[in-house]
């Protein structure tokens, strides 16, 4: 998991604050740039969950998004990563019987 923060970097967070979160996480893979798409709704609330168990436990209110003092948006991609060693056949040859070397 990785978490990108922009800040101002004179933003004193030892304050206590009020904040509000977005309803579902948006899906940075998303193909088009003009309508929003968002993930699914068991990740989006459990990264929404965890949010604002972290935020509260700071002693952070949530509340509407008007009355916030802090916006806070999250969006999600997926990646995956492939790992492949050209070398396997390096000792053993499959063409050569199981009796070789």
């Amino acid at each position: 998991d990785v978490v990108y923060t922009n800040y101002e970097a004179n933003f004193n967070f030892g304050t206590n604050y009020t904040y509000s979160l977005p309803i579902a996480v948006v899906d940075l893979d998303a193909s088009s740039d003009d309508d929003r798409e968002f993930i699914d709704p068991d990740y989006s609330d459990a990264i929404l969950d965890g949010i604002a168990s972290h935020l509260n436990d700071l002693g952070w209110t949530k509340v509407d998004p008007e009355n916030a003092d802090i916006v806070i948006l999250a969006g999600a991609f997926d990646q995956n990563f492939i790992a492949y060693n050209p070398w396997w056949w390096d000792w053993y040859y499959p063409w050569y019987g199981p009796d070789w070397g």
